[in-house]
């Protein structure tokens, strides 16, 4: 297939006579040209002369889609084989698509079905004729974001998305819309696909709106590239003057905690502590999306370290 993709299923059409000579393929994904180091999609057990099935893969990861019937003495006779996914990278399709209004079954998560070459109705999100329209997209995680790719409608109106800005960032304030600029698009020619570089801007939404009056904003596939932020980065960015409390303190209590455990009174803090940094550790991710919060949790954790070691040495 050239590139890498998630390929989400494969169709296969049979041969019109002798049908019964594809029993047993099997269909295989991956990126291996030996045959057996990739991973089986299905077996098709049997499959009636001329007749067309459809077989999932949820979602399996590969540049090489192979149909092959184990045995010797075989042959393997198709009609027809389709293979329906996406481009391995693309986060926006496990995300969650809304949009400011909505054009009769022009639905926002019709921008993120992975139909980038199906550009016609009903297969593309639009918004009412409005004033600011916007389209936004939930990656449900940070992302840093490498670019976006815009697919036009490809039938009338095609110039209804000029001037459409694309913004990235962790804010839903405005819905969104007040996250920095990652481009603004011009003009996208009908049916086009338009690559927009992002540089790396870190963010977990993607919004498209264009400003003004009486706008109508049509998506019929939007595409985002990019890689997952590690959870240091994510606490790092958003506070830099309690990145050190991960990063520096909560390593060396947890080792303390254990300590305490181990060979420490029966104080029962040390319990109470070991539990408090379980708690803490499963939910740092949330709470670090409140500045105050974050901090205040940190130096709690920090003050129960030395009155728990106090007591313990003084028990």
């Amino acid at each position: 297939m050239l590139k890498v993709y998630r390929v989400n299923r494969v169709t296969i059409t049979n041969r019109p006579t002798n049908g019964f000579r594809i029993n047993g393929a099997v269909i295989r994904i991956g990126n291996f040209l030996d045959i057996y180091s990739n991973t089986v999609c299905a077996t098709i057990s049997t499959l009636a002369d001329g007749a067309t099935d459809t077989f999932s893969c949820g979602g399996m990861k590969g540049r090489y889609m192979i149909v092959h019937i184990p045995g010797d003495q075989k042959i393997l006779s198709l009609s027809e084989v389709g293979v329906y996914g996406y481009l391995a990278g693309n986060v926006a399709v496990d995300g969650a698509a809304t949009q400011s209004s909505t054009f009769m079954s022009w639905f926002a998560e019709k921008a993120i079905d992975s139909n980038r070459g199906l550009q016609q109705y009903p297969l593309c999100s639009s918004t009412l004729n409005e004033s600011n329209p916007w389209w936004r997209l939930d990656l449900r995680d940070v992302y840093k974001i490498s670019k976006v790719v815009v697919t036009n409608r490809n039938d009338c109106c095609a110039e209804q998305i000029n001037g459409a800005e694309i913004h990235i960032g962790n804010s839903l304030e405005n819905n969104g819309s007040d996250n920095p600029i990652c481009a603004v698009i011009p003009v996208i020619p009908a049916g086009e696909s338009y690559n927009y570089s992002c540089g790396g801007m870190e963010g977990r939404y993607v919004n498209l709106i264009i400003p003004g009056d009486i706008k109508i904003l049509t998506l019929c596939e939007v595409e985002v590239y990019g890689q997952g932020v590690t959870l240091p980065h994510i606490l790092s960015t958003k506070h830099p003057a309690c990145s050190g409390c991960l990063v520096v303190f909560f390593p060396a209590l947890v080792a303390f905690s254990s300590a305490l455990v181990v060979f420490g009174s029966n104080c029962s803090i040390p319990v109470l502590f070991s539990s408090i940094l379980f708690v803490f550790s499963s939910s740092v991710v949330v709470f670090s999306a409140i500045p105050g919060v974050f901090c205040s949790a940190c130096l709690t954790l920090v003050l129960i370290s030395f009155a728990c070691s106090f007591l313990v040495d003084h028990a």
